[in-house]
């Protein structure tokens, strides 16, 4: 199974690795391709094309929705929801708008999702609202530099077919309140609103609200610079392991629950109760992320388990690997021009290539084997990635494999958990929800200078 994915993974990057989008007439040498590839029964092959398939339906529907050359520097018209978390800068606001309608126009061929600058804005945007302004767009571009990041391709990625700016017009108005469809991201931004409040005269603001719904405006360069130094930049992604240790601790609660008198007889057992638990937390937590490629990656490899431990089936850890891979690209196509997405896949494979397929157990099992455990899957990690981090950023940290040894568990069991207790009982009981907050606030502010 592990072969099919990576086979659909070869034909998936062949067409991000192309120079530009076939033209259609090419698809007929792609039907003769897999005409042979079946007559042939070269199932790798099959695969492979399905990939390159898939992909290049994705870019074709992706391009059909970009901005005309014609209307680029036109006031336009345009009906949409705020489909981001609005980001203050030093000029206005800029968030990323869902378009529903564009009065006047005929919107088959026109974007549908565009990322605009309100400069100097003197209303209140929140997530989910629906609003009808004058824009001024242009097509999607980016700098083409040896080595800097990929603009152009990170608004292919979100769909966004044009950026630009709000014009200042009497016609922008706001139509309507968030709608249910949006319940997710509204949350996600009542809560950054909330830990605001609570921190916000704190310097690890920008932290606890990475860590609890993804959002990292408050974070500055400095505080960046320091976790790259270190090799602790995953930390700041709301990561597998972050959703791996609210699905344990739901699981928990689930096989708790399922021990309960009226659940028994019910025949549900504890092991159910885990496996929904914990399909439950994961779930939540990796949309208050904003389902990442790294959440969406965890959020399927732990599906799959949880759904063999329901059908009461054995599951290599293989297969599971390769169907949250084969999932990831079913969900997003493009996710192979995202470097988050090879690291988050680069680190899982290389933890599996130690724990896994052994005559013996590479790590040992029990309590006191922890420790050994831990450090050879750093271990692992560190090795299995070096090649990527050389190819992509240039450099390595040093320091990153000792750091880690002592953040990651720093942030995962006790940071982590203070803060997503805190967010959520700051709702329900502010001065519970203010304490915790503060607790995890403290252990930052402690250990930033050691990090630093």
């Amino acid at each position: 199974m592990l072969a099919n994915a990576l086979s659909f993974l070869a034909g998936d990057c062949l067409m991000q690795a192309l120079p530009e989008v076939p033209a259609p007439a090419w698809g007929s040498v792609l039907i003769v391709v897999l005409a042979l590839a079946v007559a042939r029964r070269w199932h790798l092959v099959i695969r492979a094309v399905a990939g390159f398939a898939w992909a290049w339906s994705s870019a074709v529907a992706g391009l059909a929705h970009d901005l005309p050359a014609a209307l680029e520097g036109e006031d336009l018209q345009v009906v949409g929801e705020i489909a981001s978390l609005p980001e203050v800068t030093a000029t206005g606001r800029r968030f990323v708008l869902a378009v529903t309608s564009w009065p006047g126009r005929e919107a088959m061929s026109l974007p549908r999702r565009m990322e605009l600058t309100w400069y100097d804005a003197a209303v209140d945007l929140k997530p989910g609202e629906h609003w009808q302004v004058t824009v001024r767009l242009r097509r999607r571009h980016g700098y083409a530099n040896p080595g800097g990041f990929d603009y152009e391709a990170h608004l292919f990625r979100q769909g966004i077919g044009a950026t630009g700016y709000v014009r200042d017009d009497g016609d922008n108005r706001r139509l309507s309140g968030p709608s249910w469809s949006s319940a997710v991201l509204v949350l996600r931004g009542l809560v950054a609103s909330r830990l605001a409040d609570v921190l916000r005269d704190s310097p690890m603001l920008g932290v606890i609200q990475g860590l609890a719904v993804g959002e990292r405006q408050q974070l500055p360069a400095d505080q960046w610079q320091v976790f790259a130094a270190t090799g602790t930049s995953h930390l700041m992604a709301i990561s597998g392991l972050h959703i791996a240790m609210v699905a344990a601790l739901t699981a928990m609660v689930g096989g708790a629950l399922a021990r309960l008198p009226g659940m028994q007889r019910r025949r549900f057992s504890a092991s159910d109760g885990r496996a929904v638990g914990c399909m439950l937390g994961a779930l939540a937590y990796a949309a208050l992320a904003g389902f990442g490629v790294p959440a969406q990656r965890t959020l399927l490899m732990i599906a799959v388990y949880c759904g063999a431990r329901l059908l009461r089936r054995e599951l290599r850890a293989s297969h599971g690997f390769a169907l949250s891979l084969v999932g990831v690209l079913l969900i997003d196509p493009l996710a192979p021009l995202s470097i988050g997405a090879w690291l988050s896949f680069g680190a899982v494979g290389a933890i599996l290539w130690l724990l896994t397929g052994r005559v013996r157990p590479a790590v040992s099992q029990g309590p006191v084997k922890s420790l050994d455990a831990f450090l050879k899957v750093q271990w692992a990690v560190t090795i299995g990635l070096l090649p990527l981090a050389i190819l992509v950023f240039g450099n390595v940290s040093l320091v990153s494999p000792v750091v880690n040894l002592l953040a990651i568990p720093f942030f995962t069991w006790l940071v982590v958990p203070l803060v997503l207790l805190g967010s959520a009982a700051v709702f329900a009981w502010a001065p519970l929800g203010t304490a915790l907050l503060s607790a995890a606030n403290a252990l930052l502010a402690a250990a930033w200078p050691v990090l630093a």
